[in-house]
């Protein structure tokens, strides 16, 4: 046995025993074999994508690290598979390439090995060694080679039998699958590796595969529900306005520019409204050029926006924290940034989820005013497992109802149940970027045919949902090879998340010959905590701010609304909150520090007089509120002590009609408050200086003179009748 014959059986052997055995224990006879009649919305085992574009290489040396540039994606009968191939390196012209054709794959936990470079099935052809040198050059990949192999199948023209190494490579290798006894189509792995010419120690190696299609008459395609996010972190500026990182920018103008180079291909676009608020509002020209790409995709009516919130929030978490409201208005605020911006209305009857979906959050989402929520994408973690599951990792392919429970407990009817999918994580995590991305493309594919070759033959539709990753950063060599091959595609049809509901209906799940419902799992992790009382207070100032506005508020209101919406996101640390509610307060106060009101001394001479108070502003907009004024010693009209005032010039003077109640000087506290009385404007002193008479103090200063006067004169009179009768002589006494 040679040196590469030997690693070769190891690794089968390793891959059987090691992951192979967990897989055949946990996989039932109806989902191993695809029989039509296994189960529909649960029909293989789901794909963890462990090594998902990975593609690790046993290498060394420096030199010949070999990566796929493109291959065909789909290949019927008689037809011809391609593979580009290209090896980075110094000297990689000097090394021999060696390809080796698998049979076909039984379920998706043997697909899973094949991410890792091992392959569970037996090997049926190699071709090689061929000289990478002696390769024709790829048309349309620079530095890249073509590998062309024929493929001959049942109905096609005989070829060499099956395992016999052809003795070159013209016109092209022939792989003989002619024995196979009913179909062929199917997924079978392909494994690529370089070695230095006449040696036996291997370079580098990838592992691909090869897709062989054969759709039955009529067979119905599977439905894929892409949503692409067009998402980045939420960032704002001091002024409270969405910014994006330099890296971020450049993801967006990738993915704008590729999905509209493959405008025809029905997508679903989950954007992000603060992040398009950041587009809008950028000062670089790609970011423009890509909101631009984006309205004319979005334009095109086969394709789907989605509603999203204006940033990332978790409903169970907005109900616990007693906002149940603020989930209606991230939501209204997001659907106006993507008119604004999109010139499209987003879709808001679907839901993506982002976890955390409890029941009081679904009921959140059913009694939105205005956004009538009908079907929700969720992850299966999200879900309970359903009882006939002996494991977790199924494949769904088809929606479900959603069992919505009272705040009693008590499941409503089936009629009032929204209708939900799970996203496929296994399908997810073949998304990468980088040097990876073509091969990670075509492992994709490859994945989405397996799910198709589980039930081929259904007679109901199915259907499976790929949620990217927010913090993917879109590759465009990912994006062409993916999209590429699924407009090609004749087992796999692209459709948007509202047409994949309409073409697999719940009401039509098999074997369960009805509505299947599935219920939220008990055991989800709470949701993130909210400063509650510290939203609470900055909602209670916007209130009060927008109070002092007139029909047409300042673009500052809108900056502040959106810094208390970002400030419910899940996406940002509780410091970041804390930072951004505190922004808002600080906003606020700035705009009023322009704002004066008179602390100088004030005179009046009369009894009845008018106190004038000036008020000065800067402010660039009208502001509407209540002048207050608080004294002890002054008493006030009919008016009383406050005047509404609407500040539309820079000075304003507003008089007071008070009465002195006293002479002197004395101080005069002064407020401009918001009509809800809940936000100071501004607040000030100033002193009065009385020298007006009072009649009354006038009558009393007489009365008091009078009493004095009375005093005085019945003390004088006194005074002298004691003096007189010291002077009368004393009268003898009578003999």
């Amino acid at each position: 046995m040679s040196h590469r014959s030997a690693t070769r059986w190891w690794r089968v052997v390793l891959s059987t025993c090691v992951i192979g055995l967990p897989a055949v224990v946990l996989i039932s006879p109806a989902l191993s074999t695809g029989v039509p009649g296994g189960s529909s919305s649960v029909s293989s085992v789901t794909s963890t994508g462990a090594c998902a574009g990975s593609s690790p290489s046993t290498t060394t040396g420096s030199s010949g690290r070999l990566r796929l540039a493109g291959q065909t994606s789909w290949v019927r009968p008689g037809q011809q598979f391609t593979l580009d191939l290209s090896a980075a390196g110094t000297g990689a012209h000097k090394f021999d390439v060696y390809v080796e054709v698998f049979n076909q794959l039984l379920n998706r936990s043997n697909f899973d090995q094949t991410l890792c470079n091992l392959i569970p099935t037996p090997l049926l052809q190699t071709f090689g060694p061929v000289p990478m040198s002696s390769l024709a050059a790829d048309p349309n990949q620079p530095g890249a080679v073509q590998f062309p192999i024929q493929v001959l199948a049942p109905g096609t023209a005989s070829g060499s039998r099956a395992g016999s190494r052809p003795k070159s490579q013209s016109p092209a290798n022939v792989l003989n699958l002619t024995t196979c006894s009913t179909s062929c189509a199917g997924v079978y792995p392909v494994q690529v590796t370089l070695e230095p010419a006449g040696g036996t120690t291997v370079v580098s190696e990838l592992t691909t595969q090869l897709i062989l299609t054969e759709p039955a008459p009529g067979s119905k395609r599977l439905a894929l529900a892409w949503a692409l996010p067009v998402s980045a972190p939420p960032a704002l500026s001091a002024a409270g306005r969405p910014t994006l990182s330099s890296a971020s920018s450049a993801g967006i103008d990738t993915l704008a520019g590729t999905i509209a180079a493959a405008q025809a291909i029905p997508l679903t676009l989950a954007a992000s409204p603060i992040t398009l608020a950041a587009l809008a509002d950028s000062p670089h020209t790609s970011d423009h050029r890509s909101l631009t790409e984006l309205a004319s995709w979005a334009s095109d009516p086969s394709h789907q926006v989605v509603a999203l919130p204006y940033a990332p929030v978790s409903p169970a978490a907005l109900v616990a924290a007693g906002l149940t409201s603020e989930l209606a208005t991230q939501l209204s605020t997001g659907e106006t940034l993507v008119d604004s911006t999109l010139h499209v209305h987003p879709d808001a009857s679907t839901w993506l989820s982002q976890g955390n979906l409890n029941q009081a959050g679904l009921r959140a989402l059913e009694a939105l005013p205005g956004h009538p929520v009908k079907h929700v994408v969720l992850s299966n973690a999200d879900l309970a497992p359903l009882p006939e599951q002996s494991a977790p990792q199924l494949t769904a392919t088809q929606p479900f109802a959603l069992a919505s429970l009272t705040s009693a407990g008590r499941q409503l009817p089936a009629a009032n149940q929204l209708e939900a999918v799970t996203s496929d994580p296994g399908l997810a995590a073949h998304l990468v970027d980088g040097p990876g991305a073509v091969l990670a493309a075509h492992q994709l594919l490859a994945d989405l045919a397996m799910i198709y070759y589980d039930a081929p033959n259904a007679s109901y539709s199915r259907g499976v949902v790929l949620q990217t990753p927010t913090a993917w950063q879109p590759d465009a060599a990912f994006l062409r090879a993916a999209l590429g091959g699924l407009a090609t595609s004749p087992i796999i049809q692209t459709v948007t998340l509202n047409q994949l509901f309409d073409q697999t209906p719940r009401t039509v799940i098999a074997p369960y010959g009805g509505v299947l419902i599935r219920q939220l799992s008990a055991s989800l992790p709470a949701p993130p905590s909210l400063p509650s009382r510290l939203i609470k207070a900055r909602l209670k100032d916007l209130a009060a701010f927008a109070s002092t506005l007139g029909p047409k508020p300042p673009p500052v209101l809108t900056s502040m609304n959106n810094l208390l919406l970002a400030s419910e996101s899940t996406d940002i640390s509780p410091s970041d909150r804390t930072v951004l509610l505190n922004q808002i307060r600080n906003l606020i106060h700035a705009q009023f520090s322009s704002v004066r009101l008179q602390t100088d001394t004030v005179t009046i001479t009369a009894q009845t007089a008018q106190l004038p108070v000036t008020i000065s502003s800067s402010l660039a907009y009208p502001v509407t509120a209540v002048l207050q004024l608080t004294s002890d010693k002054l008493g006030f009209g009919s008016r009383g002590t406050s005047r509404r005032v609407t500040l539309t010039q820079h000075q304003k003077t507003v008089e007071f009609k008070v009465r002195a109640r006293a002479t002197g000087k004395f101080p005069v506290q002064v407020a401009l408050v918001s009509p809800t009385g809940d936000l100071a404007l501004a607040q000030g002193r100033f002193a009065v200086r009385s020298s007006a008479i009072s009649p009354v103090a006038i009558g009393l200063t007489v009365a008091a003179g009078g009493v004095l006067t009375g005093w005085w004169g019945r003390t004088l009179l006194r005074g002298r009748r004691s003096r007189n009768r010291r002077l009368v002589a004393p009268t003898p006494p009578a003999e």
